[in-house]
């Protein structure tokens, strides 16, 4: 009798300890499958989440006149050989700009969006001619003053991309799936909207 009492309490020790360990398991991993839920939830900090905006061509070229590149030299000192905006609106404004600069034999991109700006190096095809911004009208002159221009963007809501170059634009539409691009004399022409500076 006490020998199998002594088994009884031994293999009721055995069991109260798995019954202890597999609870300490399961406190170990909750808190990890609670953590791996939240991530696989596809919901993001609202810190992380960034409105995009779209702005004139003239308030990113005032934005980077106070630019610097790497070596701490203000973009101001560098000439424009390219130009363009992604989806841009009725009124010229884009979401996404990308300015072409050159000085000497460092040729950079300059990027803007929705208040950030980059700047990357380049080293492959650049156009050659210079853009004189004295000379050539804005976006939103260009589209103010061409009916085409805004009976496609009425019709489509954004240009899919305005491309300057020397003194033409290449305005580029999307439609069902397609793609079809018009070259513009960017010369100013006439008078063209005010543009009201919002910095």
């Amino acid at each position: 009798m006490k020998h199998r009492g002594t088994i009884g309490i031994i293999f009721l020790l055995i069991v109260l300890l798995w019954v202890c360990t597999i609870c300490c398991c399961v406190q170990q991993t909750a808190p990890q499958k609670q953590i791996n839920q939240r991530q696989d939830s596809g919901l993001k900090d609202i810190t992380e989440i960034t409105a995009s905006y779209p702005i004139h061509l003239e308030e990113v070229l005032e934005i980077m006149q106070d630019e610097k590149d790497t070596a701490g030299q203000n973009l101001s000192g560098y000439s424009i050989h390219y130009i363009q905006g992604d989806q841009v609106n009725v009124n010229g404004e884009a979401y996404h700009w990308m300015i072409g600069l050159k000085k000497g034999a460092s040729k950079v991109f300059y990027y803007y969006e929705s208040g950030e700006s980059s700047l990357l190096s380049w080293s492959a095809w650049f156009p050659q001619d210079p853009i004189d911004l004295n000379l050539v009208m804005m976006p939103s002159c260009l589209i103010s003053t061409e009916p085409s221009i805004n009976s496609l963007v009425a019709d489509q809501g954004n240009i899919k991309s305005i491309i300057l170059e020397k003194t033409t634009y290449t305005v580029n539409i999307e439609k069902e799936g397609m793609i079809s691009s018009v070259e513009y004399n960017a010369l100013i022409r006439g008078p063209c909207p005010t543009i009201t500076m919002s910095i």
